[in-house]
């Protein structure tokens, strides 16, 4: 009728006023038992959720190559070069999905993910890699492999509610994710230890700036020592760690969805020296800026 108000939609079927989208440019679920072909060493625009069900074989990602099993699990962030042909005589589930359908709002071109330092998204923070790789225990196997399925089975069949249960499957499989890659860093360890979530703030604050250990600690009002010593223990990682790897985030979505010259990128996440940057992009992901952004399917 004319006059009417679009009605909104789920974000599996387009945004209100939009031409609808594939499915497949919402989450996509395939396996490389039964998928397409995958053409050698290539990228993806999305990011990418790869968990090894049955077999064994190697996967490669970048110049790297690793033997892989049942309860292999990967992250990979939009353009990370990774070559799936050694899997053929495995079962492996590969999902790709809009950041949007699981809760992360693309606010002008970023990310604006729920809460900084929220566990279930630093992972996505983080650059995928072979040593990044981790693996689910055997009994949490069936429960992975079931999520998968029926993932997979809702975005197949479409029923009543496949919006709503979709994400919700794929969200459970990140948060699955995360408590892998962080065990320690659980919601009490988060109410035990605020300043992880403060420390987060502050990194996204400020990462555009030259920042050091020391800044970050008068920032949070702690030593630099101790700030440290329970980044470390919560995480895993240094604090500036995760401050290198919140510009590698952003440089890469610069990379992506810009034409931005890389020194001009350098400067806008936080490096004086474009070498300087270049030297710490390349150690991070095995090729420079420009052939990395060269890499990524248009």
């Amino acid at each position: 009728m004319a006059g009417t108000a679009p009605a909104a939609q789920h974000p599996l079927d387009g945004r209100p006023g939009t031409p609808a989208r594939r499915r497949s440019d919402a989450i996509a679920v395939e396996t490389v038992r039964t998928g397409r072909h995958h053409p050698g060493l290539h990228s993806d625009a999305l990011p990418m959720l790869l968990y090894v069900e049955s077999g064994s074989g190697w996967y490669r990602q970048g110049d790297e190559s690793a033997k892989v099993g049942p309860g292999s699990l990967f992250f990979l962030v939009p353009g990370e070069a990774h070559d799936v042909d050694g899997l053929r005589t495995t079962l492996t589930w590969m999902v790709r999905f809009r950041p949007e359908v699981v809760g992360v709002v693309l606010d002008g071109g970023q990310a604006r993910r729920p809460a900084p330092g929220s566990p279930v998204w630093l992972r996505l923070l983080r650059p995928a890699s072979l040593h990044g790789g981790v693996m689910v225990s055997a009994p949490a196997r069936a429960r992975w492999q079931w999520h998968l399925r029926a993932l997979a089975h809702e975005l197949r069949t479409r029923p009543a509610g496949y919006g709503q249960a979709a994400p919700a499957h794929l969200t459970l499989l990140l948060v699955a994710l995360t408590r892998l890659t962080f065990p320690a860093l659980d919601g009490a360890s988060l109410r035990r230890e605020p300043l992880i979530a403060g420390l987060f703030a502050v990194i996204d604050e400020r990462y555009r700036e030259p920042l050091s250990l020391q800044d970050i600690a008068q920032e949070v009002a702690l030593s630099p020592r101790h700030l440290t010593r329970v980044t470390r223990r919560l995480t895993g990682r240094t604090v500036m760690e995760w401050v290198l790897e919140r510009r590698m985030a952003e440089a890469r979505r610069l990379l992506l969805e810009s034409a931005l010259p890389v020194e001009q990128i350098s400067r806008l996440v936080g490096y004086r020296d474009p070498g300087h940057f270049r030297r710490q992009f390349r150690r991070k992901h095995g090729v420079a800026p420009s052939q990395w952004r060269a890499n990524v399917p248009a």
